[in-house]
């Protein structure tokens, strides 16, 4: 039996990077803002991509999305266990070097380089997704963390609302 995935472009606030204090649990996100107010909002992870209502971009969208550089290999992958899931965190001896994302929903002649992922999943093959489509979870979840070149670090892009794109890829086994 193969894996089928699918894909959207998400963009996430601080909260879903694992940035809250206190008693952070993801076995209820609905209560994550009551640990961190940055959690709360329009903007802010999880998910439930209702398929029925969700916004399609328009079909003459000036370009399509697109990873390039994708087959480029890091200099060295840090592999950590944050707490909560393993994150690869890579490096690159230029920028120039790194993954990009451009054109799509992303603003025009924005350049965003990839930093990280992380893996989000669950005890069993039914659930461990952060995020949903027609509240419907899925058995894993990647997240390809970007961030926005013109902001210089990673860090520094945190700062910024539109300094991060996140592409999530949803697994059923």
């Amino acid at each position: 039996m193969g894996a089928r995935f699918y894909y959207g472009l998400l963009f996430v606030a601080l909260c879903a990077l694992g940035t809250v204090h206190g008693d952070f649990s993801y076995d209820d996100p609905n209560r994550w803002a009551e640990t961190d107010p940055d959690c709360g909002g329009m903007r802010q992870s999880p998910i439930d991509i209702v398929r029925s209502t969700a916004a399609l971009p328009p079909l003459d969208h000036a370009a399509p999305l697109l990873v390039e550089g994708a087959t480029r290999k890091p200099v060295s992958i840090n592999v950590t266990n944050n707490g909560h899931t393993a994150q690869y965190t890579f490096t690159w001896n230029t920028d120039s070097e790194r993954p990009t994302l451009v054109g799509g929903p992303l603003p025009l002649a924005a350049l965003y380089v990839l930093e990280q992922m992380h893996f989000h999943w669950g005890a069993d093959n039914g659930r461990g997704s952060e995020h949903t489509f027609d509240g419907k979870s899925y058995s894993a979840e990647v997240h390809f963390v970007f961030y926005k070149l013109e902001y210089g670090t990673f860090e520094q892009a945190l700062a910024h609302p539109d300094g991060l794109a996140v592409v999530g890829v949803l697994y059923e086994i």
